[in-house]
């Protein structure tokens, strides 16, 4: 995805981030996105963060927990885990599809 598309997913996930640290006392909320789909650089400099996020939490003694913000599994997820062999966390088993209320706003907007 272009940088300028990038930009407008970090802006979007900032705003669910936020949401996120108000709704519970979590010690830390981080977000980011993993560049899948850019060159090896810049693929590497996210698998870095990445990494970087989870030990930095896992120094300060905390269990991490990572939730893709996916519509669906079937590939990304895998990467992420690939990325974070030998670290550990836990990841959540389920993207937001299939979710009934994902259907409810679908059938929503159509109407």
């Amino acid at each position: 995805m272009p940088d300028d598309d990038n930009s407008r997913w970090l802006e979007d996930t900032a705003v669910l981030a936020g949401q996120a640290r108000a709704s519970a006392p979590y010690a830390s909320v981080d977000y980011m996105t993993v560049r899948d789909d850019a060159g090896p650089a810049m693929r590497e400099a996210a698998t870095r963060e990445l990494r970087d996020k989870v030990q930095t939490q896992l120094a300060q003694g905390r269990r991490v927990l990572i939730i893709p913000h996916l519509m669906s599994f079937g590939g990304i997820e895998q990467g992420v885990r690939k990325r974070l062999e030998g670290l550990e966390y836990t990841m959540s088993e389920q993207a937001l599809m299939p979710h009934d209320r994902i259907l409810q706003w679908v059938l929503a907007s159509a109407r």
